[in-house]
């Protein structure tokens, strides 16, 4: 299955981006960044959390962590001309209606993922739903598509491989509205990883029938290697086998990167300013 999954990503990193400057990017293949690219990037500040090592573990009801204020965005300075770049769906999508807690009990290193969602004139836009994605710390993405109000062109034999918990259940899946301020919230654990990716977390962005935005958020490739290698959910599978700069879907990795923080309780806080044309 592993080596299945790594040529069909390949085969899909071959598809054309729109790029944040308004043109196209082609879909890079591992190592088409170029031999100068640095590894990892230098331009990635890491975030402090991978100093400190003293991960939150277990179910998010362990977050006892607040929210952060909406200033947290500043940080991100992701307001300017050109709009948040597409990138891939990919064939483990499936809509599902499960909310703010989109772990569904599972366990792993705990996070609060945030998103404020901006115009063209950088302001917040409110009645927006975001949907978010991602597999679990096996690199499994959940099955149950049931209920799912849109389900065509998920792809259960790649995605989870016949897993049966997976079969039956919507884990880390969930969609929010966007309220006043442009924000949703969500909860949920650090994503693990599958050959021929880093580890990401899918989002869309819509109105009724109209979809702004689909695309993928990642981490820095030392952040990944020190959970991957060092928290109890993940280390028994070791570290990833593509960084950022191989993975061919982040061709820009400063643009497609998260906001990170860590929480006071030890949990990891992702952050991320969506601009689109409203």
């Amino acid at each position: 299955m592993q080596n299945d999954k790594r040529h069909t990503i390949k085969l899909l990193g071959a598809g054309v981006f729109v790029s944040a400057f308004g043109g196209t990017l082609s879909g890079c293949l591992s190592g088409n960044l170029g031999a100068s690219s640095s590894y990892p990037p230098q331009s990635l500040n890491e975030p402090k959390i991978i100093k400190s090592r003293n991960w939150l573990s277990g179910k998010t009801s362990l977050i006892t962590a607040n929210y952060p204020s909406d200033s947290i965005f500043e940080q991100d300075a992701a307001c300017q001309v050109s709009l948040f770049p597409r990138n891939t769906e990919g064939p483990c999508y499936f809509s599902t209606t499960t909310g703010e807690d989109i772990s569904t009990g599972l366990s792993g290193l705990p996070m609060m993922y945030c998103f404020q969602i901006i115009d063209q004139d950088c302001n917040p836009v409110s009645g927006y739903e975001v949907e978010i994605w991602h597999c679990d710390n096996r690199g499994i993405y959940s099955a149950d598509t049931s209920n799912s109000l849109d389900s065509r062109r998920f792809s259960a034999g790649f995605c989870s491989n016949g897993d049966v918990a997976a079969a039956k259940s919507t884990w880390y899946r969930g969609v929010l509205t966007t309220n006043a301020m442009g924000r949703v919230n969500f909860k949920s654990t650090f994503p693990g990883w599958y050959p021929g990716r880093t580890a990401h977390v899918h989002f869309k962005v819509k109105k009724g029938n109209k979809t702004s935005v689909t695309s993928q958020l990642c981490f820095t490739d030392q952040l990944c290697q020190e959970i991957y290698n060092q928290e109890e959910h993940y280390k028994s599978r070791g570290s990833q086998d593509t960084s950022i700069r191989t993975d061919g879907f982040f061709a820009d990795a400063e643009t497609f990167r998260f906001g990170m923080k860590q929480n006071a309780d030890g949990s990891l806080l992702a952050f991320k300013q969506i601009q689109i044309s409203a």
